[in-house]
């Protein structure tokens, strides 16, 4: 779970890549524009910004490097990890981001 837009935003699981999102004000959850490059979507790390959502790495099938971003609604391919993450970390200082640990693709963490 990350936040969008200063509310509760939640993307996928080991089974769908469905993506909630909470309106405080109206205490409701509804579902926005799945995540839309693969299903399942589980084990990325995210970094949240005022009107945007970065995922870094997650799973599935052979590509464990991308690096999304979600703003206005809407999904967009930014980039790669050097290298493929699953179940990391991310830690943040300023406006860099640090990948931490995790499994890469073909080995242990």
């Amino acid at each position: 779970m990350t936040q969008y837009q200063n509310e509760p935003f939640v993307v996928g699981d080991y089974n769908h890549a469905e993506i909630e999102f909470m309106h405080l004000f109206h205490e409701l959850w509804f579902n926005i524009k799945p995540f839309p490059y693969w299903t399942p979507f589980f084990g990325y790390t995210a970094v949240s910004r005022t009107a945007q959502v970065y995922f870094f790495g997650g799973c599935c099938f052979d590509n464990w490097a991308m690096v999304t971003r979600f703003e206005n609604h809407e999904w967009s391919q930014i980039g790669s990890l050097s290298q493929g993450r699953l179940n990391h970390m991310t830690i943040t200082y300023g406006t860099d981001v640090l990948i931490i640990g995790g499994k890469s693709m073909g080995s242990q963490p």
